[in-house]
């Protein structure tokens, strides 16, 4: 009878009783740099014995409310594309004080979060502590913070995922940083809308810096597709929900181990930039799971017939510019 009982329980409780996500409250942190503020952490029913790998987000307050994060992620977990991480979202103060740390003092910033966000992160749940297993992602000035962190602790970041990152911040500091860091990201996603910064150029200022950033990435060894991945949105401007529709990508492959280096795409999209008297053009590449990659010019060619044939086209290999007569 006792044992009948207890399967009766067991049946009862089989439901209710199985692992689900969560949100588990760190604290309000802060320093004498930094005043407190809000740590939540969304944790995958998967967490257990074996620490996960955890993801920092600057501008937490938005990072599961209006980016959805838990549910991308949720998803990509379940399909395959990603193990399970763990997500810890840290809210920004004000407007003032998210400049003021997410871009005038970056570096201050970033050794918050691995000195104090961190280990309290530690206290409460098993996560990973190694660079491969840190990651932190963000938008506009926190896409340039994701980057400093990963420029800035390479001992802590070793992932960064950088969404229209305003990387036009003193005088692009970040990619002198880059060019002449110690240790580069060892996975680094940058995706910026094609409409970014544009005040009449034929390339939008932000695009321009993004490309940049790409650029110096793989000259300082990194494999664009392995390590690398970059995508430009066409049409989109900077916006928080642009930045939102494209999260699946950047989590995908910012916290993934696609290697799309070697991978043929399933279609190619000439990316067009026109301006008044020259036109340049870029490819984009769609891959499977709804990744997309816009080629580095080493990559990608563009036949003389993609413009009209008035134009004189100075044929590098990828972004190439089209000159009016």
């Amino acid at each position: 009878m006792r044992a009948f009982l207890a399967f009766v329980v067991l049946l009862a409780c089989a439901a209710p009783c199985a692992a689900q996500d969560r949100f588990v409250e760190i604290g309000t942190l802060g320093d004498a740099r930094h005043p407190a503020r809000r740590v939540v952490a969304w944790v995958p029913r998967e967490h257990g014995a074996t620490p996960l790998p955890v993801l920092y987000v600057h501008d937490g307050q938005a990072a599961f409310s209006l980016f959805g994060i838990d549910r991308t992620l949720r998803a990509l977990i379940d399909e395959g594309v990603v193990t399970p991480w763990v997500v810890v979202a840290i809210d920004t103060v004000d407007l003032e004080r998210r400049r003021h740390e997410l871009a005038q003092h970056a570096e201050a910033y970033a050794d918050f979060v691995a000195d104090v966000v961190a280990p309290a992160v530690a206290s409460r749940l098993r996560v990973r502590s190694d660079r491969e297993g840190t990651a932190s992602i963000g938008y506009s000035y926190g896409g340039l913070a994701a980057v400093r962190l990963a420029l800035h602790r390479p001992d802590r970041f070793g992932r960064a995922i950088a969404m229209s990152p305003s990387l036009w911040w003193r005088s692009r500091d970040a990619l002198a940083r880059m060019r002449r860091a110690r240790v580069v990201p060892a996975r680094l996603w940058i995706d910026i809308g094609s409409l970014e910064g544009r005040r009449g150029e034929t390339v939008p200022y932000m695009v321009r810096d993004a490309r940049a950033l790409r650029d110096l990435a793989i000259s300082r060894g990194m494999t664009f597709g392995r390590e690398l991945g970059y995508d430009e949105a066409i049409g989109e401007a900077h916006d928080l929900f642009a930045a939102g529709r494209r999260m699946r990508a950047a989590l995908a492959f910012g916290l993934g181990e696609l290697d799309l280096s070697s991978t043929t795409p399933s279609a190619l999209e000439v990316v067009r930039y026109p301006g008044a008297r020259r036109t340049t053009f870029a490819v984009r590449a769609q891959y499977p799971r709804g990744l997309s990659l816009t080629w580095p010019p080493q990559r990608a060619g563009l036949a003389r017939d993609v413009v009209d044939a008035r134009a004189a086209i100075h044929a590098r290999l990828g972004e190439v510019e089209a000159h009016a007569p």
